[in-house]
């Protein structure tokens, strides 16, 4: 017995070939951020965050149930402290 079998048509995934842009991320000038979407706006891992929280070098975090949530506004400040 013969079995016929036809090619299966698979379709290539889509690839977005468009370049990325380089812009900036931004942090909101009012309200807070978590620890991960911080990180990666300072381009850091979050365990250096971490540290740096120990060792008093940034903004204390609040603690809201149970989430470590950083003032933006303290952020942009020390931002510009560190950077001046």
């Amino acid at each position: 017995m013969t079995y016929q079998t036809t090619p299966a048509t698979v379709e290539s995934p889509t690839v977005n070939d468009t370049p990325a842009t380089d812009q900036p991320k931004k942090l909101p000038n009012d309200g807070y951020t978590r620890l991960m979407p911080l990180a990666d706006y300072l381009g850091v891992h979050h365990h250096t965050i971490r540290r740096w929280i120990k060792t008093n070098k940034m903004p204390q975090p609040k603690h809201i149930n149970g989430l470590m949530l950083f003032e933006n506004s303290k952020i942009h400040d020390w931002l510009k402290s560190e950077t001046a």
